[in-house]
């Protein structure tokens, strides 16, 4: 299992204080990574007008300030696309004309009927994936698919992940042969021994690694 730092944010500032947390601090033993691996996550216009949210910086400006960041460095990120169909719309726009780091991995998560769409940017280094709401797990997942469940009502703050939310997920997983990445409420405390679970964690993960020592 690794742990994936979540960058959901909602300003320059707070993105480049997260990135100079991964700079200078010794994250490793936090999360079981080798090569850096994060998870991007963005409520896009539509979707945040339809839950009533704030609607997050956009995939162009955090995509922008990693490369600045971290260009000749190894990355893996899980990008986690919260939005309607006009958002999904204009990200295909912007993907088309994004430059991509070839020594990273991405991995597009969309809804499920959005899939065939996004499986034309498919390459060596990008994967498309399937997310799904709370609630809204598939009763039989696609083989050969990497999934993020949410196991709390994507977009929404405060909520808190429920021992029997907790229990189901893990059930989940363990009678699907997927990758699987798990969203919402997680900690860093949380331990398994699968090799094919992602944990995304915001504030857990980040209110424990600004206090590490520095490198």
């Amino acid at each position: 299992m690794i742990v994936l730092p979540s960058l959901l944010e909602y300003s320059t500032e707070q993105l480049q204080q997260k990135i100079e947390i991964l700079k200078t601090k010794d994250i490793e033993e936090l999360t079981n990574q080798t090569d850096l691996s994060l998870h991007l996550d963005f409520v896009m216009k539509h979707f945040a007008i339809d839950r009533k949210v704030m609607e997050s910086i956009s995939f162009a400006e955090v995509h922008d300030q990693l490369m600045d960041n971290f260009e000749d460095r190894k990355l893996n990120l899980s990008i986690h696309f919260m939005g309607d169909v006009t958002d999904l719309t204009n990200i295909y726009k912007i993907l088309e004309e994004t430059e991509f780091n070839s020594d990273w991995n991405y991995l597009f998560l969309v809804p499920q009927e959005h899939i065939e769409t996004f499986e034309e940017f498919a390459d060596d280094n990008i994967e498309i994936g399937i997310w799904a709401d709370l609630e809204d797990w598939p009763e039989e997942p696609e083989e050969d698919k990497t999934y993020l469940l949410m196991t709390v009502k994507a977009g929404l703050s405060g909520q808190k992940l429920t021992t029997d939310t907790k229990k189901k997920a893990l059930t989940y997983i363990d009678e699907h042969p997927n990758t699987f990445i798990l969203d919402g409420g997680w900690s860093i405390d949380f331990e398994s021994d699968s090799e094919d679970l992602f944990i995304v964690s915001h504030s857990s993960f980040w209110n424990t690694a600004k206090n590490l020592d520095t490198l």
